[in-house]
């Protein structure tokens, strides 16, 4: 039996796709009810979407995560890393408390608020997180069998 992966192919960030699914709903929710798409003229963000009015950054900063905040689709998370606490939106369930996380940021917004938690966030970072080793971990090395 084969493997399952394919040689000479080159693996696919978590980065890219989040910003794929990001890409694709985005565009889901520009169609019309009839599923046209919308007029030259129209906004590339939805208006609806908690990314209009959000600036597109790129970032990567890591931290423990302090609290949870479900909210339909997405969860919001109180990152305490080397800079302060940051509130991020994350799509999905994101990490339980006391977890460390790796955030890939891919927009900011100022003065946020979030009518599912009826709560304003002074700034809201959008990315992905994944879950991070307390400690780096150390370079991996080989060494000849003898």
């Amino acid at each position: 039996m084969g493997s399952c992966t394919a040689p000479n192919r080159p693996a696919v960030s978590p980065r890219r796709v989040a910003l794929l699914a990001l890409s694709s709903l985005l565009t889901a929710c520009s169609t019309g009810a009839d599923g046209t798409p919308p007029p030259p003229d129209a906004a590339r963000v939805n208006a609806g979407s908690p990314l209009a009015a959000a600036t597109p950054i790129v970032a990567v900063f890591e931290g423990e995560v302090e609290r949870v905040l479900p909210a339909g689709g997405y969860t919001y998370l109180e990152i305490e890393g080397d800079a302060g606490a940051r509130w991020v939106a994350v799509m999905g369930p994101g990490l339980p408390a006391g977890s460390r996380a790796r955030v890939d940021a891919y927009a900011i917004q100022h003065d946020f608020h979030s009518r599912r938690l009826d709560r304003d966030f002074a700034e809201l970072v959008f990315g992905t997180v994944v879950s991070s080793p307390r400690e780096p971990s150390p370079p991996v090395t080989t060494r000849p069998s003898t």
